[in-house]
């Protein structure tokens, strides 16, 4: 029997909304340098290059750091995604008397 890189899990939108305030949270906590936050957000060189012109060029492992952040965001969009096509596939949003 082959086995698939892929799963189907039943999520509400709910689910997949704390899902994505969860990876926000990894990035800002888990994966990101102090130094690199910026008003409650994670800012790389790829945000706002203004920000790090006075950096030294990031080394090796901050470079694996900002691709896992750079990682963490795909996956967060991604869901971000999906909420939306679920929410266009719902029709317009009726407000009942």
């Amino acid at each position: 029997m082959a086995h698939s890189d892929r799963h189907e899990v039943p999520l509400t939108n709910a689910d997949i909304s704390l899902l994505i305030e969860a990876l926000d949270s990894h990035e800002y906590w888990q994966l990101s340098e102090p130094t690199w936050r910026h008003s409650g957000a994670v800012i790389l060189p790829s945000d706002d290059e203004s920000l790090w012109e006075q950096r030294p060029a990031p080394n090796d492992e901050e470079q694996e750091t900002i691709s896992a952040i750079e990682q963490c965001r795909e996956l967060a969009d991604g869901l971000r995604l999906l909420v939306m096509e679920e929410l266009r596939a719902s029709g317009p949003a009726r407000i009942d008397p």
